[in-house]
């Protein structure tokens, strides 16, 4: 990640930003008051070319959706078929600095089903 935007992530998700104070706590506001540990952003993606790429980050409309599109440009050039890629998820969790959460991925569990089933 191109260190101007490396800082300025590093800047937006420090302890007691905005992103924490704001965003972060009215995502989890959960019914009946309950709290969840997370945040979860669907990043939208454009159609990503060598041509456009540059124009692409200067178009976002959010940080977050910067850094998506120089990953998804940067993995391109080692794994061309992410470029048809239409989204990036970004999850945050807000847990105590000795707090463990296991390394994993996701995937489509809805699909499997169906390609089980036919």
């Amino acid at each position: 990640l191109p260190q101007p935007f490396f800082d300025a992530l590093r800047h937006s998700l420090r302890p007691n930003s905005q992103y924490w104070t704001n965003f972060y706590s009215k995502t989890n506001e959960g019914e009946g008051g309950t709290r969840r540990i997370f945040a979860s952003h669907n990043v939208s993606l454009p159609i990503i070319t060598e041509n456009n790429h540059a124009k692409c980050i200067e178009e976002a409309n959010s940080l977050l959706e910067q850094v998506a599109i120089i990953v998804n440009h940067r993995l391109s050039q080692r794994f061309p078929s992410i470029l048809t890629a239409t989204s990036a998820e970004v999850w945050s969790h807000r847990r105590p600095p000795d707090a463990q959460h296991q390394l994993h991925y996701d995937m489509d569990e809805i699909r499997l089903h169906k390609l089980k089933q036919g």
